[in-house]
């Protein structure tokens, strides 16, 4: 059985070779499975079963996302920061603003109705952030409840990984 939501996901996204040697690629693994079938109607090609099918050719290529036989699926993280952490380690952000504009930015967050003092963050998520801001990641930086964002982080990437709040300093430009 795939797993559609697991944490690590294929380098460059999805990719399946058609028998018909087409190659077919997503960001997504339901969008890839999708695509084929698309693929195959758009083409007058046999439906098949694309499920199957990618799970046969997942299970050597990248079998973390295939569960094994009588095994349950992983359910997708219940966190919301959590999955907005592997998310970020999933697609890092590639440019990093300096100190000064995430000083600046901070000092936006804190004066937040929607700012809390509380980050119950996994020592692996810590990690990980730490890792994704070169060092940089300010650990008593809060978390916005309405996003569900370390603000620690966020200040720090450009652009920001999320849509932006009407009240927030990615619309101000600070």
């Amino acid at each position: 059985m795939l797993i559609y939501d697991h944490a690590k996901q294929p380098p460059g996204g999805h990719v399946f070779i058609d028998p018909s040697s087409h190659v077919i690629e997503s960001p997504t693994l339901a969008g890839l499975i999708d695509a084929i079938k698309l693929y195959r109607r758009n083409n007058g090609f046999p439906a098949g079963r694309p499920e199957a099918e990618v799970e046969i050719a997942y299970t050597k290529s990248h079998p973390w996302l295939v569960s094994k036989i009588g095994e349950k699926p992983t359910i997708p993280l219940p966190d919301p920061l959590n999955r907005w952490v592997h998310s970020l380690w999933r697609k890092p952000p590639k440019n990093l603003r300096d100190d000064l504009a995430a000083e600046k930015r901070m000092k936006v967050c804190r004066e937040c109705p929607y700012f809390s003092d509380e980050l119950n963050l996994t020592s692996d998520d810590k990690r990980r952030l730490v890792i994704l801001s070169a060092g940089r990641f300010i650990e008593d930086g809060g978390y916005c409840t309405k996003f569900n964002y370390a603000c620690g982080m966020a200040v720090l990437t450009d652009p920001m990984p999320q849509d932006p709040p009407d009240f927030c300093w990615v619309l101000n430009g600070a």
